[in-house]
């Protein structure tokens, strides 16, 4: 799990994979992520409801729960 703690760089990707999209076009925002990033559409599709569900500062506080617990993938397989 190195590295874990700096994802700024994942911020600056996701913001050009991003851009021009609205965040309520789902849709668009999972096909995005299929296309530039390798996601299946079921992992893009979660990952954007995540990210609308629960925003930045509960996620943000789930990754340092991860990072501290040393869980780089989790149950749920993705």
């Amino acid at each position: 799990m190195e590295n874990m703690e700096n994802v700024g760089f994942l911020v600056e990707e996701y913001r050009a994979e991003f851009d021009g999209i609205g965040i309520e076009d789902t849709e668009s925002l999972a096909q995005a992520l299929q296309e530039v990033g390798d996601w299946t559409p079921n992992a893009s599709e979660q990952l954007v409801a995540l990210a609308r569900n629960y925003g930045a500062f509960m996620l943000r506080n789930a990754l340092a729960v991860a990072i501290a617990l040393e869980i780089e993938d989790g149950d749920l397989g993705f």
